[in-house]
């Protein structure tokens, strides 16, 4: 770092490029923790806030034993928690890392039914929501940052 002015000013404005989310994969390796800390909530029954899911109906429970077998609350063709869906179309500048779930609309249907709920299908579903930054890909995102900024300013 330089004490001088001028020196300042460059420092100050080299700031901005360890965070250039289109370098080296940063913006991926931010989505990709979202997905992970999705895949870890929803295998946990547990909304974005850590808040757990409404329990499935009787009714919906004794078809779901039928029709999937053994699948948890959220699995039941294993299309909408899939890695890919939930990776979905991504796109990456440098100040922004956007993802839109699903790779197809069968996914995107599932998804928005499961976090909508009734609101959508019409029925006494309660809604599931699942898709959104979790606490633990908030610490893990916000160590990521930190350590390559600290790599930058050394």
């Amino acid at each position: 770092m330089k004490t001088d002015l001028a020196g300042l000013l460059i420092d100050l404005h080299q700031l901005k490029n360890p965070f250039n989310l289109s370098h080296a994969g940063l913006g991926e390796q931010l989505l990709d923790i979202a997905v992970l800390n999705i895949v870890l909530n929803c295998s946990a029954g547990l909304d974005p806030d850590g808040q757990p899911w409404a329990p499935l109906s009787k009714s919906y429970e004794a078809w779901k034993s039928v029709i999937a077998a053994g699948q948890p609350i959220g699995r039941l063709f294993d299309v909408m928690l899939a890695f890919g869906q939930l990776s979905g179309e991504r796109t990456v500048g440098p100040t922004w890392a956007i993802a839109r779930y699903g790779t197809d609309d069968l996914a995107r249907i599932e998804a928005t039914k499961f976090q909508e709920g009734g609101l959508v299908t019409g029925t006494n579903q309660p809604p599931r929501p699942f898709y959104g930054f979790t606490h633990g890909a908030v610490q893990m995102a916000d160590a990521v940052l930190t350590h390559v900024f600290q790599t930058f300013i050394t």
